[in-house]
């Protein structure tokens, strides 16, 4: 996408979007309705998951990305995804048949905040109808389950790939090396999948390389290993807050988390705009 106006103006209309639309406000209400959606997420997650594959490489796999998740939130989604996990495996199985609709129905939470959050920073009204925005929340909330689900497969099965290939074995080194890399990519199409659908307007093609979506990863990525890297050295929080440390430092880290995706989007908003102005410039010479 090329923007249709210079960088100083985009930037100058994303900090007004930034303020005016109070994307601090918008962050923590995100990251409040996310904290309650998470249980059912988790549980849905785990048990979609288990179909396919053994539910217990969920919490071990979640352990590898502590860098990202802080000490005291990561402790919480462990725990609580090994509880999923001990589950009995009939459970599991059968259970998700019964309890599908109604885990995603409770799931979509975080997702609808999300997108009326985006569409406030657009400028647009949400979906019109709580039909029509119930729909896009689920449809999205699925698809990110599923694209979870996926990821979540396709690294436990790296591993084991790597360890059959000839020659000395490299395969700790050659994850730690790729992990990162398609986390970003994930994070990216997710965010730009975000980006075209949530905001009630005209739809843009999905773009990889969509800057919003590029900038809110990045930030995501630096956000979560700098208050990884703060809570573990300087964080203060068991003597602050004793028993509830473990909740405050994840809802700061979805509230940081949330805050990245705003920004992105605001920024993708902004280059809609700029677009849109220059294509009109265009029309009108």
């Amino acid at each position: 996408m090329k923007p249709g106006g210079d960088w100083k103006t985009i930037a100058a209309d994303v900090w007004r979007s930034v303020f005016e639309e109070r994307v601090a406000m918008l962050a923590a209400a995100v990251a409040f309705y996310s904290f309650l959606s998470l249980p059912p997420a988790l549980t849905l997650f785990v048990s979609i998951y288990g179909l396919i594959a053994e539910a217990s490489d969920v919490a071990n796999v979640v352990e590898t990305f502590g860098l990202l998740v802080p000490g005291e939130a990561e402790e919480i989604l462990v725990r609580q995804l090994g509880a999923i996990a001990d589950s009995p495996a009939p459970t599991l199985s059968l259970g998700i048949a019964v309890s599908l609709l109604i885990g995603l129905w409770s799931s979509t939470r975080g997702i609808r905040s999300l997108i009326v959050a985006c569409n406030a920073i657009d400028g647009a009204s949400p979906p019109r109808g709580i039909l029509a925005l119930n729909r896009l929340a689920l449809v999205l909330t699925g698809g990110l389950l599923l694209f979870g689900v996926v990821a979540l497969f396709l690294v436990v099965l790296l591993p084991a790939a790597l360890a059959l290939l000839p020659g000395p074995s490299a395969t700790g080194t050659i994850t730690a090396l790729i992990r990162w890399p398609l986390l970003g990519a994930g994070m990216m199409f997710i965010l730009a999948v975000l980006y075209a659908y949530a905001p009630n307007r005209t739809r843009e093609k999905i773009h990889w390389g969509t800057w919003g979506a590029a900038t809110a990863t990045v930030l995501w990525l630096i956000a979560s290993a700098l208050m990884s890297q703060f809570v573990q050295r300087f964080g203060s929080y068991n003597q602050t807050y004793g028993a509830l440390a473990g909740v405050v430092v994840l809802l700061m880290w979805l509230y940081l988390s949330a805050w990245a995706v705003l920004l992105g989007a605001a920024l993708n908003a902004a280059l809609v705009r700029a677009k849109s102005k220059g294509a009109e410039r265009i029309e009108l010479g």
